[in-house]
């Protein structure tokens, strides 16, 4: 599934679950991953949208609600999301 993401700018990283959570080496962490996911597939289902229509529209949102969470920038948004009613 993930092969050929290196062509497109991206690396797969890998570890085995039992022996390590953090790989020691190559720093791949299996809970920022599983966190990400979680949070974009209850973003989708709050917001009743088609997983695929919306994964780009949701993927930036949390990017820049990443990048941004302690900014001004993801104040002005949140106050934009919660003044329509999210």
């Amino acid at each position: 599934v993930y092969w050929g993401l290196e062509n497109i700018g991206y690396f797969h990283l890998t570890l085995k679950h039992g022996e390590n959570f953090v790989c020691p080496n190559t720093g791949a962490n299996t809970q920022l991953i599983e966190n990400a996911w979680d949070w974009m597939k209850r973003r989708i289902k709050s917001r009743l949208l088609n997983k695929n229509g919306y994964f780009l529209l949701i993927s930036a949102e949390f990017l820049l609600e990443s990048k941004y969470k302690d900014d001004v920038v993801h104040k002005i948004l949140r106050n934009l999301e919660n003044s329509l009613g999210k």
